[in-house]
């Protein structure tokens, strides 16, 4: 005769038999499925050291050519300053001569302009 004891052990067998096979069924599938990979992974070209060695040459001839044109740029404007003030001084000595001159004409003061010699005299 059938218990229920050999009932419940049945059902629990059947239940256990329909998750194996279920759970088998899913692994198979798994097994058979494929996968595609697309990795987006920047790789640099392959450089020799010749090649590395230009670049970083190229790069420091870059960077010296703009602190000489920086330097050079400065250089003009220091320059520019200069001649401002080189002006300056010619005007203001223009002026000076101007008012010396009235002066010795005021006062009548003949202009002897002797000029200095300081190499000896030969013999």
């Amino acid at each position: 005769m059938i218990t229920r004891t050999h009932i419940a052990k049945l059902t629990v067998i059947g239940i256990v038999m329909v998750i194996v096979i279920a759970w088998t069924a899913s692994f198979s599938d798994a097994q058979n499925t494929a996968y595609e990979l697309r990795p987006e992974v920047a790789i640099a070209p392959y450089q020799s050291e010749t090649t590395r060695v230009m670049d970083a040459y190229e790069r420091l001839m870059n960077q010296y050519m703009s602190l000489v044109r920086s330097n050079m740029t400065a250089l003009a404007e220091d320059t520019k300053d200069s001649r401002r003030k080189l002006d300056d001084i010619v005007r203001k000595l223009d002026t000076i001569s101007v008012r010396i001159a009235r002066i010795e004409r005021t006062l009548k003061i003949e202009k002897t302009l002797k000029i200095r010699s300081d190499k000896p005299a030969d013999n």
